[in-house]
């Protein structure tokens, strides 16, 4: 297969890119803006605020899959450019498939588990987005832009990832990694819930949908429903390090404009049984990310 993947650069892109290019099975290429995508790679420039530049790209790569990673994900410039997050997170999802269509090519659009306001965990695919995010929302406007296009498309519903980052976009374990190995330490949410995902899963996922040829939403998360106050302090003491470094937290003591969902946990048991999807315990991910770093 041709395989474009967008936000090559980005964390999710960065890993899946790599992966396929290791893998050596399919024809692979990638979309950047700023930042330099995996080495071998061979890349297109596309700004997904210009529909000339989509379809411009789709023309000369003629893929057979298109696999969205690309977003603006970032919550507080979302909220406070929200037309801006419309045009990234959602319009251009229209003018890929737009452009896809007269390919018949297959779109994976990769959304997130924040289409969800998190009162009423853990969700399923039937159940019906209800963001209160700008972030969000533009993320459900980008599934409704990608299962109405005229090509075969999936919404994967990713949730919240962790694993090696790409050299541009870091990643949320370097982050808490480099606290607690620090005199600071690191403030985490105790009742903020999340089915935390390794990267590497949510790759094998994309590419079980990908392979398939699968259409429809799939909820892509971790098997297990921890806060991340609990994530931390299991990462903690499988890396050696003291859990005391880990502070917790309560939502509400962050303040703030912006609403923070407390339960976006996600049921994934119809990718387990439509894809075999069957994703790693944190305690599992990180005895391999340890044995990476060791090597």
């Amino acid at each position: 297969m041709r395989i474009l993947v967008t936000g090559a650069s980005g964390f999710l892109g960065w890993n899946l890119a790599r992966h396929l290019l290791g893998e050596g099975e399919d024809e692979v290429f990638g979309t950047c803006l700023e930042h330099p995508a995996p080495p071998g790679l061979r890349t297109w420039r596309m700004d997904l605020k210009s529909p000339e530049s989509i379809l411009s790209t789709v023309r000369d790569c003629r893929p057979d899959v298109v696999i969205h990673t690309a977003a603006l994900s970032r919550g507080d410039v979302c909220e406070a450019h929200p037309e801006r997050a419309r045009l990234v997170n959602a319009e251009a999802v229209r003018c890929i498939g737009d452009a896809l269509a007269p390919l018949g090519a297959h779109l994976i659009y990769c959304s997130t588990d924040l289409v969800f306001d998190g009162l009423n965990a853990p969700y399923s695919e039937e159940d019906p987005p209800s963001p209160r995010m700008v972030y969000g929302r533009s993320k459900a406007e980008g599934e409704t832009e990608a299962l109405a296009a005229n090509c075969p498309s999936a919404v994967a519903r990713l949730a919240l990832m962790f694993g090696e980052g790409s050299p541009a976009s870091g990643s949320f374990l370097r982050w808490m990694d480099a606290g607690l190995r620090g005199a600071a330490g690191v403030t985490m949410f105790e009742d903020e819930f999340r089915s935390a995902l390794y990267v590497r899963d949510a790759v094998d996922g994309l590419l079980r949908i990908a392979r398939r040829g699968a259409t429809g939403i799939y909820h892509l998360g971790g098997p297990e429903r921890m806060s991340r106050y609990e994530f931390a302090v299991r990462y903690a003491r499988s890396f050696g390090l003291d859990p005391c470094h880990v502070r917790p937290a309560r939502q509400a003591d962050a303040g703030g404009p912006s609403f923070r969902p407390p339960d976006v946990s996600l049921d994934i048991s119809k990718a387990r049984r439509e894809l075999g999807f069957n994703p790693r315990a944190a305690q599992e991910a990180f005895q391999e990310l340890k044995k990476a770093q060791t090597g």
